[in-house]
């Protein structure tokens, strides 16, 4: 299902600007909320700043990409809710603090100035009955050298849990994706699409930090 995607805040990626600005008025989401589900999809929003992300989600977004910095308050509204839902997107987030972003200074000012607010905001989301899902901003030369970044980012950045990181790499994605009845479990009729790993990451969630042992794709091994 291909769903479409406003940008209703700034950018971290930016070298000027407020990441956290909101720049899509509540009508716009909203027209664009009614012309997806009218085709039977869904609108997904990038949003960073607490104001963005409270509006799409109570305009009818289903996803928030990022939502770096979403509030108490959204949260309170999101709980118990299965129709919307978050993407966070932290590997970026410690490229962007670690590794040399030379092309993007002012994204590394910006980050380094709200990363303890960010980390404050997406922890909190773990107090709430809230559907937490899978995404990533990172180039595929970062996303090759180091796939399992997200798993780590999670557990040692947010300090989730390991069984909630696995929910969320799996089963919560699929529901966002309203893809459930045919990805996120390993059930018969389910697509056939499994990694393994050397080890048990509910014990021990650094096994999925190196990449799968091996993939199988539709019921096939790749490699």
């Amino acid at each position: 299902m291909a769903c479409r995607k406003l940008y209703g805040s700034g950018s971290m990626m930016s070298n000027g600007g407020d990441a956290g600005i909101r720049i899509l008025e509540e009508d716009e989401i909203r027209e664009a909320v009614n012309i997806a589900s009218g085709r039977g999809s869904y609108v997904a929003m990038h949003a960073h700043g607490a104001e963005a992300i409270d509006v799409g989600v109570k305009s009818g977004v289903r996803t928030i990409e990022h939502a770096s910095l979403i509030s108490d308050e959204t949260l309170q509204y999101m709980n118990g809710r299965r129709d919307v839902g978050i993407m966070p997107t932290l590997a970026i987030l410690h490229d962007l603090i670690e590794s040399d972003y030379s092309e993007f200074p002012g994204a590394v000012k910006k980050i380094n100035k709200l990363k303890d607010d960010v980390k404050t905001s997406l922890m909190n989301a773990a107090n709430y009955d809230v559907v937490i899902g899978w995404g990533t901003d990172v180039s595929y030369a970062s996303y090759k050298k180091n796939p399992g970044l997200e798993f780590k980012m999670r557990k040692e950045f947010l300090e989730y849990s390991n069984v909630d990181i696995l929910k969320q790499a799996t089963i919560k994605s699929a529901e966002l994706l309203m893809m459930q009845d045919k990805i996120g479990t390993v059930k018969a009729g389910k697509q056939a699409d499994l990694i393994v790993v050397d080890g048990d990451p509910l014990q021990d969630i650094r096994v999925m930090y190196a990449p799968p042992a091996r993939v199988i794709k539709n019921g096939a091994f790749i490699r």
